[in-house]
């Protein structure tokens, strides 16, 4: 049922940030710029998300920020004064800039103070442009310079003082920097640059204090009419702004005239001093910069470094702890543990244990046998601290003792004291100990979910199949099935597993009026049962009679779940879209209520889910106010189970599961989850929830089931039901269906789930270990044989108890054993693995490749396969031709632990990729191939196939990158290629032949193949020849194709044929360089002894 309609419509707020207008610097100080700036981006990046650490960062960046201003607010500062030093060497950057662009032959434009920016000691840089709308309204930057004079204590002057607002100085700098020429209309001319440098240079040298007088001192500039007090001060520099104000272009001074005129070449005091003291000062502040940043990787590393020691220190002890566990086991004298004398297990740094010199009983550890384990080490690991941190900090608060705070500080995100000189009693220590090994031992104890039974209805026909909930009875023998067909089906268990039938009826069948929504099971009388439905009624029924018991219709809107309580099975508690929860004693929410359930243990307390987002515990006792109320789901709460009776775990449609903690609420509320379970997916629908004895079953959206352990939050175990289609019988993908109800049987590993079509599956968690003395076994008959290890492990079967924690089934990998637990069933025939061919004779492997190069190839592959089993992972290849790819995956199925994919993005590909794992890790196909459209006007001008691999080739990738090309005429050609590849192909790959093309990234299925075309005819050749057949079938003379023969141009099945005498048969592909590739067809012997071959040609 979708859910989605109980939510109110949220609302998700974006941050974004404009960054328009863009500054671009002259090389000279965009090389400098980025220096600097890169120090300040590599330090912000270190810190992170640390925030302590960020402001340490914004102590380097202050000065930047602080002194990057425009010339525009560097002139319009009320409180500059006239520093003929200052305003000289800021003119003569400029004047430096504009001759820069003047000698590559651009005119600026823009010699503008906005278009000018000043960095620390009044360096000036370029910046592309100035836009009026960048500088804010007029009435905000007034009321913020205030605030920021106020902030820092400005004078009264400062405060009655009216800044310039920019958008009228911005709009108005066009016009006093627009020479006269370009107002007449006339084009822009490197005159009108030097027009504007005398305007600039008219400003450096005249402040003004108002708006009002601003505006009418550049008015009159426009008539080359200066003030009195620049002509009485600087009379030198007025004669020059003159000069450069001309109204006559060709009367101002170009700039080579301009940069040799005594003004600018003039001595000026202490000009050479103040400039080298500018550049030493400039060279201190970027050592302190560098300075600085060494201390905070200093700083950072050094933290790193404690943590890591504290927490090497914890793991020591932990280690000591558990191993005089373990030696305390031992010296029981339980004859169990007398056959863990030969396991071998690896424990580099405990004393007294020493490491495995041999590589094969390395990779028999016991972490190394479970890729499971393996794959999830970093989460597992991540598991065992936040363990090791309630634990510590649970006894820190509890005891108050002073070395447990320590740990506890140690384990936590900012500890930085040591941990290595910690006693504690071994109760403390050792506490954590058995809830992680329970958990761990239970993680990996299943290694697959298997069919044991699938429920046929007779009903199938019928499009409103959907369960909604499935129940078992307190024995576990029946299970209930209800959804909206408006029934109440019960099924006996056991006759579903073992009567083969081809429909399986229903032992009762309850008919309801509306769509039902819930059942539970009376765990005090069996045989009654309750049932929700979508119009708001309860009812309870009686099973054995097959009547109704009861109504209850407090509700007035749906009800969406229902429970029993266990400890006093005269409650029950359902919810509903009004809001409210028990009958007895109503509880009023807000939003609707999606799920019930009550603790086992007592029939005081109450659990619910809302469409809130929150789980809610309630003390029935008091209903006005939760006792606890759990916050971290992002959308609403479907299903509530109790773990134990201090542990809840809830399931949301934000595609998680959350266990909690009561004991951990703070002043009534949880905001922080044991664990969240992820793996599953879970949007809109009930997928349902089911607990037994730490296991936890969900349903996925993706029509798979997942089984969770309460310990770890990655799944256990997951399996998918397949959709097939009830006309053709074949399986389709429908990626409509999804799980809609599970539930376990009891406590065992039996578990009912249900799919939103009504298909019904009994599945079973299948068991992976080998006993601990079938593992001894293993061990010492490694050198025997398979037949001996078959031998040894039948004789061990009467002589060595088998315990129930531990058992494996041995068997090659594609059995399909169904023996029953606890029982170790051989393979009949076991193949030889990996690392033993690699140490044994390879060429045996190797016997039937014929061609040396692709042995060697081959050769390599196997390494790789046992590169890729020794470490539980995958490997891939690139593109391998066609022979590579036969031959290898021949080899590599005579391997028992290696699987073995390949794939070239669509069905009849010749080149593609190989991929090799171990059997438990390469569970599905790896995403290795990706595919690209390359598309152009190829109608007038058509490409090869010759053409777009030359092309792709010219970008300097090589050939076993790429897989087949696909060429589709006038359209261009599709691509197979490495995904690593496919944005650089993108971009790099701009014409095939003189057609300028267009790349982009594809999905597989938008793969336009075409079956190539061919020619069938048939020949009569008195043998099977390769010169006879092959010069028939491609119409060239015998003695000419034994030329090609002998030059090395023709192939058999990609493999170069060497000999004339080479026989060819049906299936074989010949192809000969230049001439194309044909197929042989069905050969014919006739009656005078000779050969009717049909040859397929490929045109």
């Amino acid at each position: 049922m979708n859910i989605g309609s109980m939510e109110g419509s949220s609302e998700s707020n974006s941050r974004g940030l404009n960054t328009s207008g863009v500054s671009e610097f002259l090389p000279a100080e965009r090389d400098r710029s980025k220096s600097f700036l890169s120090h300040i981006g590599y330090v912000r990046s270190l810190l992170g998300s640390h925030k302590e650490d960020t402001l340490r960062a914004d102590d380097i960046v202050r000065a930047l920020k602080c002194e990057d201003v425009s010339l525009r607010q560097w002139l319009d500062n009320p409180e500059r004064s006239v520093d003929a030093f200052e305003c000289f060497h800021v003119f003569r950057q400029i004047v430096e800039i504009v001759n820069a662009a003047h000698s590559q032959g651009v005119v600026v434009h823009n010699v503008r103070p906005s278009c000018f920016v000043m960095s620390s000691f009044n360096r000036v840089s370029f910046i592309e442009s100035a836009s009026c709308s960048d500088s804010g309204s007029d009435e905000e930057r007034p009321k913020e310079t205030m605030k920021k004079s106020q902030e820092v204590g400005g004078s009264s002057k400062e405060e009655e003082f009216q800044p310039f607002p920019m958008k009228e100085i911005l709009a108005m700098e066009m016009s006093w920097y627009t020479s006269p020429e370009e107002d007449t209309g006339c084009a822009n001319a490197y005159a009108s640059d030097v027009y504007r440098l005398g305007v600039l240079l008219f400003e450096l040298f005249c402040p003004v204090s108002s708006r009002e007088e601003k505006s009418r001192t550049m008015s009159s500039l426009r008539h080359r009419v200066l003030p009195p007090q620049i002509l009485l001060n600087w009379p030198k520099e007025a004669s020059f702004c003159l000069w450069l104000l001309h109204p006559e272009p060709s009367y101002r001074p170009s700039m080579s005239e301009l940069l040799k005129s005594e003004f600018i070449n003039e001595p000026r005091e202490s000009l050479e001093e103040r400039e080298a003291a500018i550049e030493l000062r400039e060279r201190i502040e970027e050592q302190e910069l560098l300075l600085e940043f060494l201390f905070l990787i200093q700083q950072r590393k050094q933290e790193t470094a404690d943590k890591l020691k504290d927490t090497v220190s914890l793991l020591s002890s932990d280690i000591d702890q558990v191993l005089k566990r373990q030696l305390s086991l031992k010296q029981k004298g339980n004859d169990v543990f007398s056959f863990l004398v030969s396991r071998k297990r690896i424990r580099q740094g405990a004393e007294g244990v020493e490491a495995e010199e041999n590589e094969d009983d390395a990779l028999d550890s016991t972490l190394l046998e479970s890729s499971r384990l393996m794959i999830n080490f970093k989460k597992l690991e991540s598991v065992f601290f936040a363990t090791r941190y309630r634990q510590i900090k649970a006894s820190a608060s509890a005891s108050n003792d002073k070395p447990l705070a320590r740990y506890y500080s140690a384990l936590s995100s900012d500890g930085k004291s040591s941990v290595s000189n910690l006693t504690q009693p071994d109760s403390r220590q050792g506490g954590w100990i058995d809830p992680f090994l329970e958990g761990l031992c239970k993680y990996l104890t299943f290694s697959k979910l298997r069919v044991k039974a699938d429920l046929k209805q007779g009903d199938l026909l019928n499009s409103a199949n959907l369960v909604c909930a499935i129940g078992f009875d307190r024995d576990g023998e029946l299970f209930a099935t209800a959804g909206v067909n408006k029934k109440i089906k019960i099924f006996e268990c056991e006759s579903i597993i073992n009567d083969g039938r081809d429909i399986h009826y229903p032992v009762v069948e309850l008919a309801s009026r509306s769509k039902l929504s819930g059942i539970c099971w009376n765990n005090y009388i069996k045989s009654q049962i309750a049932s929700s439905n979508f119009e708001g009624v309860v009812q309870v029924w009686d099973v054995a009679r097959g009547q109704l018991v009861t109504e209850m219709k407090e509700h007035e809107k749906r009800v969406w779940s229902i429970d029993i309580s266990t400890a006093d099975p005269t409650l029950l508690a359902s919810g509903s879209d009004d809001g409210s929860g028990v009958s007895i004693g109503t509880i009023k929410t807000k939003a609707n209520v999606c799920c019930v359930q009550f603790p086992s243990d007592s029939g005081r307390s109450l659990a619910f889910g809302s469409a809130d987002h929150r789980v809610y515990y309630y003390d029935l006792r008091n209903p006005k106010l939760p006792l606890c109320t759990m916050i971290g789901h992002t959308k609403t709460v479907s299903y509530v189970r109790f773990v134990d009776s201090s542990t809840l775990v809830s399931s949301s449609t934000d595609n998680t599961l959350k266990l909690w903690d009561l004991s951990m609420s703070v002043s009534g509320v949880n905001e922080a989850p044991v664990h969240s379970f992820m793996g599953h997916t879970n949007l809109k629908n009930f997928v349902g929830l089911s607990v037994s004895d730490g296991y936890l079953a969900t349903g996925s959206e993706t029509n798979e089931v997942y089984v969770y352990h309460k310990a770890f939050p990655m799944p256990v175990l997951s399996y998918k039901f397949k959709t097939v289609d009830p006309v053709s019988g074949l399986e389709v993908e429908d990626a409509s269906q999804f799980i809609s109800s599970v539930c376990w049987r009891g406590q065992s590993s039996t578990l009912v789930a249900a799919n939103s079509t009504g298909n019904i599956k009994i599945l079973e968690m299948r068991l992976q270990f080998l006993p601990l003395a079938g593992r001894v076994f293993l061990k010492r008959t490694r050198s025997y044989g398979c037949h001996q290890l078959r031998t040894s492990m039948a004789r061990s079967e009467t002589s060595v108890p088998i315990s129930r924690s531990f058992f494996f089934f041995l068997s090659s990998p594609n059995s399909q054993s169904h023996s029953p637990p606890f029982v170790a069933s051989p393979s009949p025939t076991l193949r030889c693995h990996v690392a033993e061919a690699m140490k044994g004779d390879v060429e045996l492997l190797l016997k039937g490749v014929g061609d040396q190069a692709v042995a060697k190839e081959v050769k390599h592959i196997l390494e790789m396969a046992r590169r890729a089993t020794s470490r539980r992972e995958v490997l891939h290849t690139d593109f391998l031709t066609p022979p590579v790819v036969k031959e290898s995956v021949s080899v590599l199925g005579k391997l028992a632990d290696v699987a073995v994919v390949a794939q070239g993005g669509y069905p009849e590909a010749e080149r593609c990729r190989i991929s090799v794992g171990h059997p438990d890790v390469l569970t599905n196909d790896p995403d290795i191939v990706a595919a690209l459209s390359i598309t152009g006007n190829f109608g007038f001008q058509a490409c090869s196939h010759g053409d777009f691999l030359g092309a792709i080739l010219g970008t300097g990738i090589t050939r076993d990158k790429l897989g087949d090309i696909l060429i589709q005429e006038e359209k261009g050609a599709q691509v197979l290629i490495v995904p690593e590849l496919v944005d650089f192909i993108v971009t790099a790959l701009d014409k095939v032949g003189n057609v300028s093309v267009t790349c982009s990234k594809i999905p597989l299925l938008a793969l336009e193949y075409e079956p190539p075309r061919t020619n069938t005819f048939k020949t009569i050749e008195a043998s099977l020849r390769i010169d006879a057949v092959a010069s028939a079938g491609f119409k060239i003379s015998r003695s000419k194709l034994v030329d090609l023969i002998s030059s090395g141009d023709v192939r058999v099945n990609w493999a170069t044929v060497t000999k004339n005498g080479t026989t060819v048969k049906t299936g074989d592909v010949v192809s000969v360089s230049g001439k194309g590739r044909l197929k042989i067809g069905e050969i014919n012997e006739t009656k005078k002894g000779k050969y009717a071959v049909e040859i397929i040609r490929y045109l």
